[in-house]
């Protein structure tokens, strides 16, 4: 066998041993895991967990289940998901909420703020848009901050719930503009964005699961909530080009229990990475949700990940009124 042909042969069957290793980290997966939503379907974390299921099931024959458990800004979720099996059979899906800022608005029995759970991965990320009502006489971001300083009563704004991103995010925003706002919490996003559409508040911001009532006419978007303004809204303004500095940018994470097996969350760790730089996620994710990026971070930069957001939400969670806290 000359060179040529021994360096093919290896380059063979390290690929073979690569695809063997593949199949093993395959088969630790069950065939039909569940997949646990902390929020309404067609929300961020939702649209993200279908976009994957359908990977898992067309790429390896894996057909999971999904439970989408809205309440509590994701407690309810983290309850139900720590009483069952730490063997990889279920799989919790949330908004980054749930573990840097729930922890200190929450009382739970653990002071870790990880309450038994194993990050597996940072799947996919997203920004908020600044919306009002589609019959709201704000008609952009000037006229809000007129209103929402002079106003003789507080503007009313809907969010997700208490300590949700929507509720942080407001706050930050109110306490750089000084803007003038009472908090009404919904049960989740979509139920926000509905009651936003049906008048009940003025303003709110909405993830991109509230663009269908955009384009029926609804709602009306003012800003995009991101440090610059993005290629797929280019004339919305960016909230950083009136209050420098301010970052709506939201991600989501996917969790184990902490006493899943390592090899287990390895597996699963690499069928997420594989499905987050698939194509086909891709245009899923586009065409159930249209505005979250297919991002994938794992390992010691989750954790760093993690740990600046614990910080920077720290900072926010001082601006809510002492009772919220």
């Amino acid at each position: 066998m000359n060179r040529r042909h021994f360096i093919g042969a290896l380059a063979g069957l390290a690929a073979a041993r690569a695809r063997a290793g593949e199949g093993n980290g395959v088969r630790m997966i069950p065939e039909r895991p569940t997949l646990l939503v902390a929020v309404a379907a067609g929300g961020g974390p939702d649209s993200v967990a279908r976009a994957i299921a359908g990977h898992l099931a067309d790429r390896h024959g894996i057909h999971a289940r999904i439970v989408n458990l809205p309440d509590a800004n994701g407690e309810r979720a983290l309850a139900d998901f720590l009483t069952l099996p730490a063997d990889g059979s279920t799989w919790l899906i949330a908004a980054d909420s749930l573990i840097v800022v729930n922890p200190r608005l929450y009382p739970r029995e653990s002071a870790d703020p990880l309450h038994g759970l194993a990050p597996v991965a940072q799947v996919g990320s997203n920004f908020f848009f600044l919306a009002v009502g589609a019959e709201d006489p704000i008609r952009s971001m000037a006229e809000l901050v007129l209103e929402a300083r002079a106003a003789e009563r507080p503007l009313n704004y809907a969010s997700g719930g208490i300590g949700s991103m929507h509720h942080l995010l407001m706050a930050d925003l109110a306490a750089r503009l000084g803007l003038r706002l009472n908090h009404v919490p919904y049960k989740g996003g979509g139920a926000a964005a509905t009651g936003l559409a049906r008048g009940d508040v003025r303003v709110a911001f909405a993830g991109a699961s509230a663009l269908p009532l955009v384009r029926a006419g609804k709602l009306r978007l003012l800003a995009v909530a991101a440090p610059q303004r993005s290629p797929r809204f280019p004339d919305l303004p960016s909230l950083a080009e009136v209050a420098p500095g301010f970052d709506g940018t939201l991600w989501f994470g996917w969790y184990g229990h902490a006493g899943t097996p390592a090899p287990i969350r390895d597996a699963m760790r690499g069928l997420l990475q594989e499905a987050m730089a698939s194509p086909q996620t891709s245009a899923a994710l586009d065409r159930q949700h249209g505005g979250i990026s297919p991002s994938f971070t794992s390992g010691p930069a989750f954790d760093a990940l993690i740990e600046r957001e614990r910080e920077r939400f720290a900072r926010l969670i001082s601006l809510l009124p002492e009772q919220t806290r």
